[in-house]
């Protein structure tokens, strides 16, 4: 394996998260532009990441539009602040 090679993201399902994010595991929460739309990174509290996955299939959840990401990340997690990597977004973009 070459070092440009990726790994699978270790994936959360939401009703695991919101779990972890009760019980105070989640520290933080980033919204993160990347191919295809915004993804949900999760930061554990012993220093892991994980990605907000599919409860069906096992795929990263992805959405098109950062306000709904967004209010995902609010309304059904519970998580109040999250920061924004938009590295791979650019403002004329309709979509990712």
């Amino acid at each position: 394996m070459t070092n440009s090679a990726r790994t699978a993201p270790m994936l959360l399902d939401t009703e695991r998260a919101r779990l972890l994010v009760a019980a105070g595991g989640i520290v933080a929460a980033t919204l993160k532009a990347q191919a295809g739309g915004w993804t949900v990174q999760l930061q554990t509290g012993k220093g892991g990441t994980v990605t907000l996955g599919t409860t069906k299939g096992g795929r990263v959840r992805t959405w098109r539009d950062l306000a709904r990401a967004a209010a995902y990340v609010r309304q059904e997690l519970g998580i109040v602040a999250a920061q924004l990597e938009m590295a791979d977004w650019l403002p004329k973009q309709r979509v990712i």
